[in-house]
């Protein structure tokens, strides 16, 4: 698949953020242990989804990633294998080589543009990308 398949392979982007419950101390692991662990997803948050024909060049895009107003991380488009399309590329090659492919308006989390951050109780995470908007989600005080 080349990129510009890919780019007309989709019919929207959005800003979203993946929620991980890894088993493993210290986020330490290798591939085997990703995988018995289900990837260490547990849950996502999806925001609006926009036009990819209105939301420009993916790579140049950037994230800002905070905790109760406070920046902890912020990247580019580019930190997902240089262009977030080449992860959907990747997936869909790996697809069809078992016979298999995506089914229509699947949702495909491209992959992290910021590091993982461990989540605590009341704070309010928010994600925004330019062009993308922003999306927020918090966790109970315990």
């Amino acid at each position: 698949m080349t990129m510009a398949a890919a780019a007309a392979a989709i019919d929207g982007v959005a800003v979203a953020l993946e929620i991980i419950d890894s088993r493993y101390a210290g986020f330490e692991f290798r591939l085997p242990d990703v995988v018995a662990d289900n990837t260490s997803a547990a849950a996502f948050v999806v925001g609006d989804w926009v036009d990819p024909a209105t939301a420009g060049d993916l790579t140049a895009l950037r994230c800002v990633f905070s905790g109760d107003g406070r920046e902890l991380h912020s990247a580019t488009g580019a930190a997902v294998l240089g262009h977030p399309l080449r992860a959907l590329i990747h997936l869909s090659e790996h697809l069809a080589k078992r016979g298999e492919g995506l089914p229509a308006g699947a949702i495909v989390l491209a992959g992290a543009l910021t590091d993982a951050v461990p989540i605590r109780p009341g704070v309010v995470y928010r994600a925004g990308i330019d062009r993308l908007g922003t999306i927020c989600f918090s966790t109970p005080h315990r």
